[in-house]
């Protein structure tokens, strides 16, 4: 499976790129939501993992996209809380 991880968090990117590819999965990573835009259209991809908060091109931005584009693709979002306050 050919997945797409679209993250900015360099830490959290190469971890879940350890993890996808220590089961035989190729990975994808893109930084910002225009590279995983451009990624995402590319029809190998199986599978999307998306933060949503992106520069530029935010993650419900993307989302929307990339639904508009590739409506069966599955896409997961994961995101951390940001404490409030």
């Amino acid at each position: 499976m050919r997945i797409l991880v679209v993250e900015d968090d360099e830490r959290i990117a190469a971890f879940l790129e350890r993890a996808f590819s220590s089961q035989g999965h190729q990975v994808e990573i893109a930084a910002t939501g225009d590279d995983g835009l451009g990624l995402a259209r590319d029809e190998a991809v199986d599978l999307v993992v998306l933060d949503l908060s992106l520069p530029g091109l935010d993650g419900q931005a993307l989302l929307r996209r990339i639904r508009q584009e590739r409506t069966a693709l599955p896409v997961l979002v994961l995101t951390r809380a940001r404490p409030h306050g």
